[in-house]
């Protein structure tokens, strides 16, 4: 673990900066997924048309899917 405690006169208060590195062990990597890249898709009014059609499929999709696997 590693921390920090900083003065931090302009706040009229001492921070303290706290982290841990955490490691796991993976023993049957056929039983792993390792996911690359994720990135959250967004609502933005000002869009064009096709991108916020894109973004409704994809959620529709999501949503279908969860709810198939709700019933198995």
């Amino acid at each position: 673990m590693r921390r920090l405690m900083k003065d931090e006169p302009e706040y009229n208060r001492i921070a303290i900066y706290q982290s841990v590195n955490d490691c796991y062990v993976v023993e049957d990597h056929g039983k792993c997924a390792l996911i690359e890249n994720i990135s959250f898709a967004t609502y933005d009014h000002d869009a064009p048309d096709w991108y916020r059609e894109g973004i409704k499929a994809l959620s529709a999709q999501a949503e279908d899917k969860d709810a198939g696997e709700e019933e198995d």
